[in-house]
């Protein structure tokens, strides 16, 4: 149950605030789970809370309960460091995380995460890695004509391994920005160096609740975020990717053990290389 908790942790810490309560209890565990990310020219971010069993009831304030508020988090680089401030933001539930206010990530830089709580301490290190582009972007509508895919086109550079991630706001109602359905984690395996034409779907805003569908709706303003990352990051979210495919919702999936680079707790600590574009969705 323990694996369970830590996969629902790390997506269901960023569900909008207008989602609904769901029926699980928590009973509070040892384990420390770690969300965290930092992106070139973004501040690092970081959520923290406790593993946890489900046993019954579950709302968002049991969720709360779990929530860890009185950690010392630090971040390290080559050349600076900071220590991360607690702080509210409503678009996340629980809408509490820390957050640096003056460091931001450099492509090619190495971060090093600290978390002391408890007299324990918890450390992680990532990088980012060299952004990719998106060359083009368009709109294919299914034969309802109220919705559809995007599809975007990229070219993969020549040099070593890379591996990415594809994430979709909806502007003016999303807060966050969610992992497509089908490109949450992949690498360029079986395009290196290549062309490829890449169709998207939507990706789940809530992991434990029945999903409204794949595609894209004619009349919406579509952002769309290229991640690259390190291969140990694309090894966790594959794992997670993984779980969705194979069991439609991770809280139901056997007890198979999920990836970690994180010291002393379980979670992601991941490093993005980032370029975000926009699709105004027309017919």
């Amino acid at each position: 149950m323990k694996r369970l908790f830590y996969i629902f942790s790390l997506f269901f810490l960023i569900i909008a605030c207008e989602q609904s309560d769901i029926n699980f209890e928590l009973e509070q565990a040892n384990d420390v789970v770690v969300y965290g990310y930092i992106e070139d020219g973004q501040n690092p971010i970081v959520f923290l809370t406790y593993s946890a069993n489900f046993t019954g009831k579950f709302d968002s304030s049991s969720l709360s309960k779990q929530l860890i508020a009185d950690a010392i988090v630090n971040v390290y680089s080559s050349a600076d460091s900071e220590q991360l401030s607690f702080k509210r933001g409503d678009e996340f539930i629980p809408p509490f995380y820390y957050e640096a206010n003056q460091l931001k990530g450099k492509v090619g830089e190495s971060y090093r995460l600290k978390i002391e709580i408890d007299g324990r301490v918890i450390e992680a290190v990532t990088t980012i890695p060299e952004k990719e582009e998106i060359d083009s972007m368009w709109f294919v509508a299914n034969a309802s004509n109220s919705d559809g895919q995007i599809w975007i086109s990229m070219q993969d550079n020549n040099i070593g391994d890379d591996f990415y991630r594809i994430l979709t706001r909806k502007k003016g109602s999303q807060g966050a920005f969610y992992p497509t359905l089908n490109y949450g984690a992949f690498s360029d395996h079986l395009f290196e160096g290549k062309s490829v034409d890449l169709s998207l779907l939507r990706g789940l805003e809530n992991y434990v609740a029945p999903f409204g569908g794949v595609y894209f709706e004619i009349g919406d303003t579509i952002e769309v975020k290229l991640n690259t990352m390190d291969r140990i990051s694309y090894d966790i979210w594959k794992q997670v990717q993984n779980e969705i495919f194979n069991y439609g919702n991770p809280l139901s999936a056997p007890n198979n053990p999920v990836g970690t680079n994180i010291i002393g707790g379980i979670g992601a600590w991941t490093g993005y290389g980032s370029n975000n574009y926009t699709i105004n969705i027309r017919q």
